[in-house]
């Protein structure tokens, strides 16, 4: 018994001292409060944030049905060049340097 009762005292005073809460009819106020607050203040901005999904959704089937393509903005892009990005020739350019096309020693023609 003794053990229990301590337990239930720690818990007692864990409460009183982080809470504020001091009794039966303390805590029973803590409860009602936080019914309150929660249809006061939770329900209604979940309602909100239902209502502002469901006119996402609805503007989403508005463009598709318009013919409207929406970019899927989830994955990137791939890169078509080999190298990553560079800016010249790309891929077409080394491929002409490896066929002896394209020596950048040779001297222009028109100096």
């Amino acid at each position: 018994m003794a053990r229990s009762e301590s337990v239930l005292g720690n818990l007692r005073q864990l409460f009183s001292t982080s809470f504020g809460v001091r009794g039966t009819r303390n805590a029973a106020s803590w409860i009602v409060a936080g019914g309150i607050a929660y249809y006061f203040i939770y329900v209604p901005e979940a309602r909100r944030r239902d209502q502002i999904e469901k006119e996402r959704f609805l503007a989403k089937e508005r463009a598709v049905a318009a013919g409207l393509a929406e970019i899927d903005r989830a994955r990137p892009i791939p890169d078509p060049q080999e190298r990553g990005l560079i800016k010249g020739a790309g891929t077409a350019g080394a491929a002409a340097k490896e066929a002896g096309g394209g020596s950048s020693s040779a001297p222009a023609a028109g100096s």
